[in-house]
């Protein structure tokens, strides 16, 4: 691991340690926990085959985003997004990601440019479906959203960094042909910049405005939607006075781009933290806020972690990090 890793490490336990810290001085958790053992025992069951069902449709849209590079098996893409989100509740720096990419270029035989644009653009497409759905949260809510200081910033930062990278990527869909030529023309040490490019290109070739590109950003939104039930029921339970579905999709898309930021393997604390925030737009209680956290991300690490463990015990491949 780099220096530079080792900084972004640093930071993101800096940042957990100082978001539990934040929890345990300022919430009652051991009312949070009473709350949580009164769950039925069916909802924990329930949330999580909700959360696994998330990466079958994940898995779908990245075989049609990689279609015209190769008809990869559904279950090998499956599986390299399991030991991605699996191996980020371990690693550190969100380090499931290159042992998914490690994983999928092993299995596939795809170019490890190829694994990692098409893994980088997934997460863009991730975050635009997200912006797209806090769009719609902020037309449809009753009170004004843009009152709340630290709302407005994250609106904007959203928008300039999602959109931005937007346009970067059609502009190098547009005139990445002409790149690559030109660095072809120089030759020598420019043919091997030049043949990244190609599989960036080649990995970027699902942006068309055709039927299977209107399906792979609509599967984007869907995800969302999906996972975005776990919230909704979650607040339907433990927090029945408020509509659970704005509740429940507006604390979604506050928190994954809370965990955006560097924290601990995991997002521990982090995770926590950013569901208080969102509650505390609808004044509820931090209380309720932690219980429904709580209950949200076991339901996601459990599962997710067990599957990633054992389709790593299962393939009998020996992994390597990336210094």
């Amino acid at each position: 691991m780099n220096f530079k890793k080792v900084v972004v490490f640093l930071l993101g336990i800096a940042i957990s340690i100082a978001s539990l810290y934040l929890i345990f001085s300022k919430i009652d958790v051991v009312s949070s926990l009473k709350a949580l053992s009164k769950v039925p025992f069916y909802i924990p069951i329930v949330l999580m085959a909700i959360y696994l069902l998330v990466f079958v449709i994940r898995a779908f849209r990245w075989q049609l985003m990689l279609l015209e590079v190769q008809n990869i098996p559904f279950k090998s893409l499956l599986n390299a997004i399991i030991i991605g989100y699996g191996g980020n509740n371990f690693l550190p720096v969100r380090g499931g990601e290159l042992l998914r990419m490690e994983f999928f270029s092993r299995q596939s035989k795809v170019p490890r440019t190829i694994s990692i644009t098409s893994v980088l653009t997934e997460k863009i497409l991730d975050g635009l479906s997200l912006l797209l759905l806090l769009i719609g949260i902020v037309w449809i809510f009753p009170s004004n959203l843009f009152d709340v200081d630290w709302f407005v910033k994250l609106f904007y930062l959203a928008n300039i960094v999602f959109i931005g990278i937007l346009f970067g990527l059609i502009i190098f869909k547009i005139s990445g042909n002409f790149f690559i030529n030109l660095f072809q023309k120089q030759g020598g040490a420019f043919l091997k910049i030049s043949h990244i490019l190609q599989d960036v290109l080649h990995a970027l070739s699902f942006i068309k405005l055709n039927l299977r590109g209107i399906i792979i950003l609509s599967s984007g939104i869907l995800v969302w939607l999906v996972e975005g039930g776990m919230f909704v029921m979650a607040s339907a339970v433990l927090v029945p006075e408020v509509n659970p579905f704005l509740l429940g999709y507006f604390t979604l898309v506050i928190v994954n781009f809370g965990i955006l930021v560097p924290s601990s393997p995991g997002y521990v604390g982090l995770f926590q933290a950013m569901t208080v925030l969102a509650f505390t737009v609808f004044a509820l209680s931090e209380e309720t806020a932690l219980t429904t956290s709580i209950l949200v991300h076991l339901c996601q690490f459990i599962p997710i972690s067990l599957w990633a463990i054992y389709i790593l015990l299962k393939s009998s491949l020996k992994f390597k990090f990336f210094s």
